[in-house]
């Protein structure tokens, strides 16, 4: 009975070791399932984290070789338009400019004004001179001295007299003649009024008289 018991005894003890190393096997693949699950997401993260990080760094380097492309490129645009612009520089401080033909056509247009100018000028010069040259109620001509021009004057005036002073004698005889003697007092006096100088308006000397001799002669 005591083996029996024994056997029993030990039966039950390897049921329940067999149960416990069954519940550990089982707890064990739990834990291995879990861990194996834990490694695969660990490596499937993982595997995104480098992803990402391989990507970025990739971009990261694709822009820092654009960039340097862009920079590269902007260097070379500019030192070809600097280039451009001393080449132009050269070229044009070798071109020898023409000498430029002096325009005649102003000198000309300058000429007749001036021209028109001095005209103005001597006509009011000559005006003015004609204006202080009056003597007497009487105005010289232009270009003449009024020693000239008065003495013409008076020549008229004696023929005149003597033509009228023979014409009242041969119509009235004895009694014209003493119109006649006062026509040659007149006539006299206005060649005593001529045998005194003529005085220039503009200078205040006398001017002799350039026909005063044939004055003298008309009259006698």
């Amino acid at each position: 009975d005591e083996l029996i018991a024994s056997r029993d005894d030990l039966s039950s003890k390897v049921d329940a070791l067999t149960s416990a190393l069954a519940e550990a096997e089982e707890a064990k693949k739990e834990v291995e399932s879990r861990i194996e699950g834990e490694v695969a997401e660990l490596r499937s993260s993982s595997k995104d984290a480098v992803g990402r990080a391989v990507e970025e760094a990739k971009k990261k380097a694709k822009d820092k070789l654009r960039r340097s492309i862009e920079i590269m490129e902007e260097r070379s645009k500019a030192q070809t338009e600097v280039d451009r612009l001393a080449s132009l520089a050269s070229q044009a401080d070798s071109i020898v400019l023409p000498s430029l033909p002096s325009d005649s056509s102003d000198d000309e247009e300058v000429e007749p004004k001036r021209g028109v100018a001095l005209d103005i000028s001597s006509l009011d010069s000559s005006d003015e001179e004609g204006e202080r040259s009056e003597v007497d109620g009487r105005s010289s001509v232009a270009g003449k001295t009024p020693a000239l021009t008065l003495a013409e004057i008076e020549e008229t005036k004696n023929a005149e007299a003597e033509d009228g002073n023979q014409l009242r004698v041969e119509l009235f005889g004895d009694q014209s003649e003493a119109e006649g003697d006062a026509g040659e007092t007149a006539a006299t006096e206005e060649h005593a009024s001529i045998d005194t100088p003529a005085v220039d308006a503009a200078t205040g000397e006398p001017i002799a008289p350039l026909f005063a001799d044939s004055n003298l002669e008309t009259a006698s």
